[in-house]
């Protein structure tokens, strides 16, 4: 029993014993040695840039970083390549008038009989051709030859009367199918007055629906109407087709986006007509097709002009089945890889016209797939929907006679390259408009992804204003150096124990046992840091300089189990100087941030930013108020100086184990290795048995090392506004790499100067003989039953 307590008493663990295999290991005892880590290190750095604001425009690197002109999860299809998802057959047709029985003239004697002759949308007028009641007239005309899905065809014969008799209608034949065949068709007039004979020839047939037959049977009849001889058709088209997902009106389907490009070498005043207004000119027709109502397309979107008003259009048009609305707003976003040339979003103005109200604005193209009558109503080429109305005096029918060009990559990057030539040219004052004028027009079209509401997005009033501020930025700067100063101190104190019996015998083997304790109130971080800017601008009417001078220091502990006062840390907390309120919360802030609760293994990923333009452009006015005039300026260009911190820090601890007499005792582990996944380590020791008693050893740990993967990526990151970006996007966007430290692998024996820093920590052992060790432990039994007796003795008489 008193053995038992005994046993309870002592909580450290006891070798058996016996008479016959003794082994001697005594009560185990602890040493302890406590050794400080410290990190100094410094770094310096500068740098100096000058950017010529007008020798920065490179709109080459622009392009090159665009790998294809469709956005994500749209695909572009041009010439001969073939369309998917169409399941359709084209034919190649010839339709020819054969003859015409006139039964009745509408007139005395012979008339003057001539055919309006209609087939999928394409408009011809015949001859004049001389007939009387009874006649039958021999004509043999081609008018039609062209590839196509079905037939539409209407044919009005008429009498012509000398005006201003108007003429006489002899009534309208009309034939459609969906199967064209070969065969002679023939048929009567209306209202009978007239039958016409005509032979449909079936030359060749295909499956395969191709791009450039898609664009081609689709595009739409053209109509100019001449409010002045400066209004002319297009000098070039270009088509091509895009497949992408419309989700806001079809859902997540497929759908068809058949895209013309108009364009035009120049653009001339009305009056007076040899007056140019601009070089070059362009606009963007949309068709939207679901490929499972194929003939009938469900949008047509145009930038839509005003004969009254004579200018430039000031809305979209947006022809769906959806009513009819007013003039609204809405703010169009530019596909991100344009935006470096043309901005990042416009404000439009757009109207909804119901496509189920529409009457003769529609018609049939060459196809048979339907599509748009279009005027060319002014000199500045904006569209209108058709056919001409009332106040449309002149017209000149152009229809489907004009060519398309493919709209590829190619000539999309030759358009966005001519910004060159615009903002060289710069901008001319119209009077008559009250309004700056490219004297060159650039390519301001979107045209990556038409399936986003509001479909055509023209990013001309970006592009207008950055020229400006291209032009009136000629031979302007700006030059700016800075130097950075930094300090940072960390301090790391540990405690290491040596768990070892104080005495052993001859032969005996043993455990001992190491044990590492980071002692976490005495770890600290100090950071000293200097910041100096200094710069010159010249821009607009400016000609002035910039300097900002800041220097500061930190100092923390740092619980480890504490985290918010690392957060404080990392915000550098607020601070005075010189009447400079730091503002933490507006001018700090810590992009990332975790931490360990020890400093073994991983401890801390960090990523903090000093925005530094935020304290330039709102503190120095207040030491230094006449930098507001230039700084104001400069904010215009200047989006954002940050400086940056990505740290990450893991800590290691190793070290030797040794003995200091390897004739009298020897160890099986000489080293180790603390990563945080462990804390402590046994080495088994062995006492030679030659060892005599009275001798001793010691259990030395050196070489000891708090080794750190403790690194800081430290840069300058300097963010433009979109005029930089735009003239030279390398520039919008640039980062300083300034270095690392503290190296990786930092140890603190980098620490030298430094002397007091202990390296090791030992315990002796003493070797005794059997005999004194049995002595000892009967001495210690002794001991503990008589405590025990004097403490039963106390408890009686307490009960008493």
């Amino acid at each position: 029993m008193i053995l038992l307590v005994e046993m309870g008493l002592f909580s450290h663990p006891i070798s058996s014993y016996n008479d016959l295999n003794f082994n001697g290991v005594d009560m185990q005892n602890n040493s302890s040695g406590d050794i400080t880590f410290t990190y100094p290190k410094s770094i310096s750095f500068n740098d100096n840039n000058y950017w010529n604001l007008t020798n920065l425009l490179d709109i080459n690197q622009s392009l090159d970083r665009i790998n294809s002109f469709e956005a994500a999860g749209v695909s572009a299809y041009t010439g001969d390549q073939i369309v998917p998802g169409i399941d359709a057959t084209k034919h190649l047709i010839r339709v020819s008038l054969l003859n015409a029985t006139i039964y009745n003239d509408h007139d005395i004697g012979e008339g003057e009989i001539y055919f309006n002759i209609t087939i999928n949308g394409n408009f011809t007028e015949t001859e004049r051709y001389t007939a009387e009641d009874g006649d039958t007239i021999d004509i043999n005309l081609n008018i039609f030859y062209a590839w196509c899905l079905k037939l539409d065809i209407i044919i009005e014969v008429w009498e012509d009367d000398t005006s201003p008799t108007p003429d006489d209608e002899l009534g309208t034949f009309t034939y459609n199918t969906t199967t064209p065949s070969g065969e002679i068709i023939s048929g009567l007039t209306d209202i009978e007055d007239a039958k016409v004979w005509l032979e449909i020839e079936v030359i060749d047939s295909d499956s395969d629906i191709t791009a450039e037959f898609l664009a081609d049977g689709c595009k739409p009849y053209f109509y100019i109407s001449d409010e002045s001889p400066a209004t002319e058709e297009p000098d070039e088209v270009y088509s091509r087709v895009l497949i992408g997902k419309d989700n806001e009106t079809m859902g997540n389907k497929d759908i068809i986006c058949i895209q013309y490009l108009f364009y035009w070498i120049k653009e001339n005043f009305p009056v007076p007509i040899n007056t140019q207004f601009h070089e070059d000119d362009y606009e963007e027709f949309l068709i939207f097709i679901d490929p499972a109502d194929l003939y009938h397309p469900y949008r047509y979107v145009f930038d839509d002009g005003s004969y009254v008003s004579n200018t430039r259009s000031s809305r979209l048009a947006i022809w769906e089945n959806h009513p009819t609305t007013d003039i609204n707003e809405t703010t169009a976003f530019v596909t991100q890889e344009l935006t470096p040339l043309l901005g990042g979003n416009v404000t439009t103005d757009y109207k909804i016209f119901n496509l189920d109200e529409a009457s003769n604005e529609l018609r049939t193209g060459l196809s048979g797939i339907g599509t748009m009558n279009l005027i060319i109503q002014t000199s500045f080429h904006n569209f209108q929907e058709g056919p001409p109305g009332l106040f449309d005096l002149s017209v000149n029918e152009i229809g489907y006679n004009y060519s398309l060009s493919q709209l590829n990559d190619l000539k999309i990057r030759e358009f966005f390259r001519r910004h060159y030539h615009a903002f060289e040219e710069g901008l001319w004052f119209i009077s008559t408009l009250g309004k700056d004028t490219p004297k060159v027009h650039p390519f301001t079209f979107d045209i990556m992804n038409p399936f986003d509401f509001p479909y055509l997005i023209n990013g001309y009033p970006n592009v207008v204003e950055n020229i400006k501020l291209f032009q009136e930025a000629n031979d302007n700067f700006i030059d700016y150096q800075y130097n950075v100063e930094f300090t940072t101190a960390l301090i790391i104190n540990a405690r290491y124990t040596i768990i070892a019996p104080d005495s052993v015998i001859p032969g005996d083997d043993f455990d001992v046992e190491i044990e590492v304790e980071i002692l976490e109130d005495g770890v600290e971080i100090g950071m000293y840091y200097d910041f100096l800017l200094n710069g010159t601008i010249k821009a607009l009417f400016l000609d002035k300089n910039f300097l900002f001078d800041y220097d500061g220091k930190v100092e923390a502990n740092i619980p480890m189990d504490t985290l918010s006062n690392m957060l404080t840390l990392l915000s550098y907390r607020p601070l005075i100087k010189d009447g400079l309120a730091l503002n933490v919360d507006n001018y700090l802030s810590l992009d990332q941030f975790s931490l360990s609760s020890n400093l073994l293994g991983d401890i801390m990923q960090a990523e903090a930013s000093l925005h530094l333009w935020e304290i330039i452009k709102h503190q120095l006015p207040i030491l230094y108020p006449p930098v507001f005039g230039p700084l104001h300026v400069l904010d215009y260009f200047m989006d954002a100086i940050d400086f940056k911190l990505d740290t990450s820090l893991q800590g290691f601890l190793n070290g030797t184990i040794s003995s200091s007499d390897q004739n009298i005792a020897t160890l099986t582990k000489n080293s180790f290795n603390f990563d945080g996944s462990t804390s402590q380590t046994l080495s088994q020791v062995s006492v030679a048995e030659t060892a005599t008693s009275g001798t001793s050893f010691d259990i030395i740990l050196d070489d000891l090392l708090f080794t750190m993967s403790f690194f800081t990526d430290w840069f300058l990151q300097i963010d433009f506004m979109e005029i930089i970006a735009l003239l030279a996007p390398e520039y919008g966007h640039m980062t300083f790499d300034i270095g690392t430290f503290p190296n990786v692998n930092f140890t603190s024996d980098d620490s030298v100067q430094y002397p007091t820093t202990t390296t090791s920590v030992s315990k002796q052992i003493n070797i005794v003989d059997k005999t004194g060790k049995i002595g000892v432990r009967i001495f210690g039994a002794v001991t503990s039953l008589l405590s025990i007796m004097i403490v039963l003795v106390f408890i009686k008489r307490i009960r008493k």
